[in-house]
């Protein structure tokens, strides 16, 4: 997505005009003074429930605007009303019309609540997968340069995506203090990093795999890194024109994941293609970064006083 000339939709978010667009976007290509957040969907899916700094599950869409709502630290977001859900004007710009002719004098900015958005019935669950998934949104996700993922996808050695994959990988050993995992073990649901192919296409992404251990390895889930971010293309979030591209893209697909998973009785329904066994074999050996913002002076001493407390 070229954020220059792309097409986004209008909206309206507490009082304010706003640009719109289903995918991700890669945050470092955003001009000077505009700010990205992401709208998460409730779990039925289909319904705005709040905006956030950034979401990976429950992805809604990304919002585009001149307003600094005051999103960035941790836990902080704004819950939508049923008279603040986002108000789609039927009218689309690009980032430069939209700066020239949609900024208008605003209403007083809402509040923003600081702690973790609830999943079900208000609670936050601690297991290993939302700390993987925190630590997905907070220091990886928002970084990833989406266009040069997907431009690696094409050339011989992937350097890009095996660094990135590496990246994925390590996070999770983190997450869950291992990378081995035994079906009808601690464990009942991860998420794994992994690599697919198109049986049709031979095109091949790197992608997050949810895998139930308790029925045996089972795949109940996957989110491809795509030029558009990551999508998961059965999603109603995820427009219809995005989804339908990346079936056509990969459609049934092969899968090899970086875990160590005993017990998968499922692994060989779609085996790891040759492709898929050298990607894996060699993304250890690659190193990229990606540009996380340093704390503050402030911030540390923030988080200083936190531990001592």
């Amino acid at each position: 997505m070229d954020i220059k000339t792309e097409k986004f939709s209008i909206i309206e978010i507490f009082g304010r005009k706003a640009l719109f667009t289903n995918g991700r976007i890669n945050r470092s290509d955003l001009p000077d003074g505009v700010y990205s957040y992401d709208i998460r969907h409730s779990d039925e899916g289909g319904h705005a429930c709040a905006l956030e700094a950034f979401v990976l599950a429950n992805h809604f869409g990304t919002v585009l605007c001149m307003t600094d709502f005051g999103l960035q630290e941790q836990h902080s977001y704004i819950p939508f009303e049923y008279d603040t859900e986002p108000n789609f004007l039927g009218v689309e710009a690009t980032v430069t019309e939209y700066i020239a002719n949609w900024i208008e004098p605003n209403e007083p900015l809402p509040e923003v609540t600081r702690q973790p958005f609830p999943n079900t019935e208000d609670e936050l669950s601690e297991d290993n997968t939302d700390k993987y998934i925190k630590i997905l949104n907070e220091r990886i996700l928002p970084y990833i340069d989406y266009d040069k993922l997907s431009d690696s996808y094409d050339t011989a050695e992937k350097e890009y995506a095996k660094g990135i994959l590496k990246i994925l990988h390590d996070a999770m050993a983190e997450a869950y203090g291992t990378d081995y995992f035994d079906c009808h073990g601690d464990e009942e649901y991860i998420v794994t990093p992994a690599v697919i192919q198109s049986q049709k296409t031979g095109a091949i992404a790197l992608a997050l795999l949810d895998l139930d251990l308790s029925s045996s390895g089972e795949l109940c889930g996957a989110s491809f890194f795509t030029e558009y971010g990551l999508i998961k293309p059965f999603d109603e979030s995820v427009h219809k024109e995005i989804s339908d591209k990346i079936l056509q893209r990969y459609g049934s697909y092969s899968y090899g994941y970086t875990a160590d998973v005993s017990g998968d009785i499922h692994d060989g329904l779609a085996a790891p293609t040759k492709d898929i066994k050298d990607f894996l074999k060699s993304y250890t050996q690659y190193e990229v970064s990606i540009e996380v913002p340093c704390l503050s002076d402030t911030q540390f001493d923030e988080e200083d006083n936190e531990l001592e407390r």
